[in-house]
């Protein structure tokens, strides 16, 4: 009988062990505007920019952008990707490609710009980490989408020729 007893207290004890990790979690919401670098590149809250390791770059219509951000607290690849998935649309930037096995990366483009963005975790440490990049969007052929808007191909009949 208490052999029995036994086993029944340790397999209750086992499985409530488990539901804890199993719980729903909910989905994260974008930082505050103004902590974010740029309005249309929304970032969850619990991320921190790493400035030792991002840059940024703006010229008129034109900009680079190499941001890192980090989580010291394990969120999980998932939700970071669920979180792209649903407010980078929301800002404007279309979904183009979704790859990567040791990281989760995206393609996003808008006009004519284009949004890599990369998540890693890793759970032993206990952070995830989030790096976007945002430069002018290439063709196929490595031109810049409406680069010829930016410079003529010919001069105007009326300029002088050197």
């Amino acid at each position: 009988m208490r052999r029995l007893l036994l086993i029944s207290v340790l397999a209750a004890l086992s499985t409530q062990a488990g539901c804890a990790y199993f719980r729903e979690t909910p989905p994260l919401a974008p930082q505050p505007a103004k902590e974010q670098v740029d309005a249309d590149l929304p970032v969850p809250l619990g991320f921190a920019l790493d400035r030792s390791r991002s840059l940024k770059h703006k010229r008129n219509d034109f900009r680079r952008l190499h941001l890192v951000y980090r989580a010291e607290e394990y969120l999980g690849e998932q939700r970071v990707r669920e979180f792209l998935q649903r407010f980078f649309p929301e800002k404007g930037w279309q979904i183009a490609f979704i790859y990567g096995l040791d990281a989760s990366k995206f393609i996003f483009w808008r006009d004519a710009e284009e949004c890599r963005a990369e998540v890693r975790e890793d759970f032993g440490d206990r952070y995830t980490e989030l790096t976007i990049d945002v430069g002018p969007r290439k063709t196929p052929d490595g031109e810049f989408v409406g680069r010829s808007a930016w410079t003529p191909t010919e001069l105007p009949a009326s300029s002088p020729r050197k």
